[in-house]
């Protein structure tokens, strides 16, 4: 116990480690899919322990030793080792036998949110393998658990979405009586800020991919990354004033590009909107 109040933790360090998140991809592959059965074996293994990780994304589990080609294509499993962190989430499921068979529904929804839509399509047999290893008295009900996971994609996109449009460790925020302006961290710097102030100017020297009336798209590139800028036009003062009331598609756009990430669906990296 500190004299100020607070106390410290020491953990051994986990040498040559990778979050889940780095790890498992979106696009099913063999790696990914055993990656996704070890991480299901353990939480059937906490549930079964009347505990429950009840923050339970890809970043709290770590990864040492890798999955190689050769040890997949000889069907051999690797030496690979998961670790659960982050304890201070881990909870005590209930007794009462009707709220813990809820409480684990919530969690694998939790987990299966996390994976992209396109595991959705392996549901059945991420489920026979739980079953498998989970103790149960009843088999789990399929509909009951795409209602959780259905929940937790609308809990994790509201929450993505509210963090696009504010200062955070991935974004940054500006607005004044001229122009708002959301950018990612790591396209903020000095070069990039010159290329943001710039953008009418770039559009006009820049090799035109699409030039209507409503939106102008060009080819460009900053800091040696090729990029696509769409700008979108106001056409006339009546177009104006009716796009004034609303927020511009351009915004809408940007959400959803980022909301189609969120779920796994590929799309043309968002980096800033002006």
């Amino acid at each position: 116990l500190l004299e100020q109040g607070g106390f410290y933790v020491i953990y051994e360090y986990i040498n040559h480690s990778l979050s889940l998140q780095q790890c498992i991809s979106v696009r099913a592959d063999d790696a990914s899919m055993i990656l996704i059965n070890k991480l299901i074996t353990i939480i059937a293994q906490m549930h079964n322990a009347s505990i429950a990780q009840s923050d339970l994304h890809l970043n709290n589990f770590l990864l040492q030793g890798f999955l190689t080609k050769n040890s997949l294509a000889k069907k051999k499993e690797s030496k690979s080792r998961i670790y659960t962190i982050d304890c201070g989430d881990i909870e005590t499921l209930s007794q009462s036998a009707s709220k813990k068979d809820f409480q684990v529904y919530k969690n694998l929804g939790c987990f299966f949110s996390q994976l992209a839509i396109i595991y959705d399509q392996f549901l059945d047999d991420f489920v026979a393998l739980y079953e498998k290893h989970a103790v149960l008295k009843y088999p789990l009900s399929r509909a009951l658990l795409q209602d959780q996971i259905k929940r937790w994609r609308k809990r994790r996109s509201r929450k993505y979405l509210h963090k696009i449009s504010r200062t955070c460790s991935e974004f940054i925020y500006t607005k004044n009586w001229q122009q708002m302006r959301v950018i990612k961290r790591k396209f903020s710097s000095r070069t990039w800020l010159d290329f943001y102030h710039s953008l009418d100017e770039i559009i006009e020297s820049s090799v035109r991919l699409k030039d209507g009336n409503t939106a102008t798209v060009c080819l460009a590139e900053c800091d040696g990354i090729k990029l696509v800028i769409k700008r979108y036009n106001i056409k006339n003062f009546r177009h104006y004033l009716g796009r004034f009331w609303r927020p511009s598609r351009a915004w809408y756009s940007w959400q959803n590009a980022h909301q189609l990430s969120v779920f796994g669906i590929k799309t043309p990296q968002p980096i800033a909107i002006v």
